[in-house]
């Protein structure tokens, strides 16, 4: 330790060239040149800092001059205040939903049609004067799990937005295909993620939209491509959290169940 404070004794940070690293003995050596003036740090380092073995998602730490952050775990003293909107629902309750042909049990909720064609069951939260600006402009994500029972004469809706080519991401079924869908309001775009399973265990489903890029789409958290094309902005039914909708197409009643649901907006 000596032998590193003495030969880093001399060194200064305005050499230290924008992103590039400093070692952890000129480290020692600052610390024990006792620099304390954090304000002409900040200033000289305009890159980013991170531990030795840095992998993102894996192991280290990194701070970077655009405020982000990341970190294996945190201990915050004081207050954590985030201007993010996050949303996440169990469904305990239908209250505030608008809802057709929609049942609550112990584990999860029915959306269950009549033995009717076009009978329709549906859960819709769409909070219109909320204070948190839900809006398409900004990046947002949806998850869900969804159990299937049928795969013909059916249309299933599972999006954040409004259905058909007014402004939407998410997931739809048409008989036993499961797409992908994004709408601008007057255009929709499909991509298609395979055959419906109605398998017990249910399926998982996310979407992750990049705002004017892209929106990901995922089923039991494996990517199954990218829609580009015809993505949302602006406000019209930003609000609309989670619509869901059956309809059969005979005179066959069709259901799905759930129990998860969850909505993030980013800042």
């Amino acid at each position: 330790m000596a032998d590193e404070t003495k030969q880093f004794k001399e060194f200064n940070l305005r050499d230290i060239k924008d992103d590039e690293f400093i070692t952890g003995s000129q480290a020692r050596a600052l610390i024990s040149n006792s620099l304390t003036n954090f304000a002409e740090v900040s200033r000289i380092i305009k890159g980013l800092l991170q531990s030795g073995n840095f992998v993102t998602g894996s192991k280290g730490w990194r701070l970077e001059a655009t405020g982000d952050a990341e970190f294996r775990n945190a201990i915050i003293r004081g207050n954590l205040e985030r201007n993010d909107f996050y949303w996440m629902t169990i469904f305990e309750s239908l209250d505030g939903y608008d809802i057709a042909l929609a049942t609550i049990g112990a584990v999860s909720v029915t959306l269950e049609t009549a033995a009717t064609t076009s009978s329709q069951a549906k859960a819709i939260k769409n909070p219109i004067l909320n204070f948190n600006g839900l809006t398409w402009d900004k990046d947002r994500k949806i998850r869900t799990k969804v159990r299937f029972f049928t795969n013909t004469n059916q249309s299933i809706w599972l999006i954040s937005g409004d259905i058909s080519t007014a402004r939407h991401i998410g997931f739809k079924v048409l008989d036993g295909v499961l797409y992908g869908t994004v709408a601008d309001g007057t255009t929709e775009s499909t991509l298609n993620c395979g055959s419906v399973s109605t398998s017990g265990n249910g399926v998982s489903l996310e979407t992750r939209f990049e705002t004017g890029v892209g929106a990901e789409f995922f089923v039991d958290d494996i990517s199954k491509g990218t829609i580009t094309t015809n993505l949302p902005s602006g406000t019209a039914f930003a609000s609309r959290m989670i619509e869901f909708i059956v309809t059969t197409d005979e005179n066959v009643a069709k259901k799905i169940t759930f129990s998860f649901y969850e909505l993030w907006q980013s800042v």
